[in-house]
């Protein structure tokens, strides 16, 4: 009994010995590591300081980037705008200029001929065409009576069509080319409308030298973000001599979804009426060429939208558009510029269904 608990002490002892050992072992790693890190713990902070370091710099060059790209985004928004104001402002002095010329001469015609009628008075189908724009009201006859169907306009929109093959080097010579065989003013507003909604601008090429002042000068202006349609289809018209005004507001355009609400930049659009058929009436040079395609995302404020999927595309819906359609897709910021009898508000508009040119075909 006494050998058997020898043994077992023994054993016993011999266990504790050896997991001392093992202990002690590991202790001595443990301490040999702690010891390690100590000595190297200003190393180690050093380089876990140099990688935070490297992060946040890292970081910040992205942050500096992005908000230098926003910087320069706003900045070339603001000179466009600023520039496209410039050649609005210039084009609406340039517009009376003509508008002014052109009635003089005009007046001084019918005079000339002897057309006055007994009583002294020029005669209901001569009287010239109003020297100042009237203010704006709602016409008195629709669309529909003043032409039913486009085919009317078939060899007016032809010769619209071959002049639009040529480059034309001032504007004297395209609205001399486009009005030539005009006789009433419609036809006049018919052919500017027509040559600039056959300009396929995707397909187009312009000089980078080609003159700003020009038919081309302004289509590049147009492809390139820094000239709009509806300023060239103002001049155009100043000089075939019909009133023309750029109306501003907001647009159920592409990416718009029902139930956005008009509140900041977003959505705002520009468009025409041109005073022809004793009435101001509204086109739309921009939608009546071309529509985004499967253009569904919500644009964000103040940003532009993607060009690329633009398709050139005819649509006789935004020449002479009547208001109480035109209303549907355009709100103008000036009330008077509705057109209707009973004008909406904006609250009415954003609840009006959302529906396009087919619509009302």
């Amino acid at each position: 009994m006494g050998e058997e608990l020898e043994k077992l002490t023994s054993r016993f002892n011999y266990e504790i010995k050896m997991k001392k050992r093992r202990i002690s072992s590991d202790e001595e790693k443990a301490l040999t590591f702690i010891s390690y890190l100590k000595a190297h713990r200003e190393v180690l902070n050093d380089s876990i300081g140099c990688l935070k370091h490297q992060r946040e710099k890292e970081d910040l060059e992205k942050n500096m980037t992005i908000k230098l790209d926003r910087k320069k985004e706003s900045l070339t928004r603001k000179l466009l705008e600023q520039e496209r104001a410039a050649t609005a402002d210039l084009v609406e002095k340039h517009s009376k200029e003509m508008l002014n010329l052109i009635n003089e001469k005009r007046t001084e015609f019918v005079l000339s001929q002897n057309l006055n009628d007994r009583e002294g008075y020029l005669s209901d189908d001569l009287v010239p065409y109003p020297t100042h724009p009237p203010p704006p009201s709602p016409p008195l006859i629709s669309k529909i009576e003043i032409y039913s169907d486009p085919s009317v306009f078939s060899e007016l929109d032809q010769i619209a069509i071959n002049v639009a093959q040529s480059d034309q080097q001032t504007f004297t010579d395209l609205v001399r080319q486009l009005i030539g065989s005009c006789i009433t003013d419609v036809e006049k507003a018919r052919a500017i409308f027509r040559w600039i909604t056959v300009k396929n601008l995707n397909t187009m090429t312009f000089d980078d030298n080609v003159n700003a002042d020009t038919p081309m000068g302004i289509l590049r202006g147009i492809k390139h973000g820094t000239e709009s349609y509806h300023v060239l289809f103002k001049r155009l018209c100043s000089y075939a001599g019909l009133h023309c005004v750029v109306i501003k507001g907001y647009s159920k355009s592409a990416g718009y979804q029902p139930g956005v609400k008009f509140e900041d930049s977003r959505f705002r659009n520009s468009w025409n009426a041109v005073y022809v058929a004793g009435a101001w009436r509204f086109v739309q040079c921009n939608w009546g060429a071309r529509h985004l395609v499967n253009a569904k995302e919500v644009p964000k404020p103040g940003s532009r939208g993607k060009s690329d999927s633009l398709r050139y595309e005819y649509d006789d819906h935004y020449f002479l558009t009547d208001p109480k359609e035109f209303i549907y897709e355009f709100f103008p910021l000036q009330q008077e510029w509705q057109l209707l009898k009973v004008p909406i508000t904006l609250v009415e508009f954003e609840e009006l269904p959302f529906v396009r040119s087919l619509f009302f075909r």
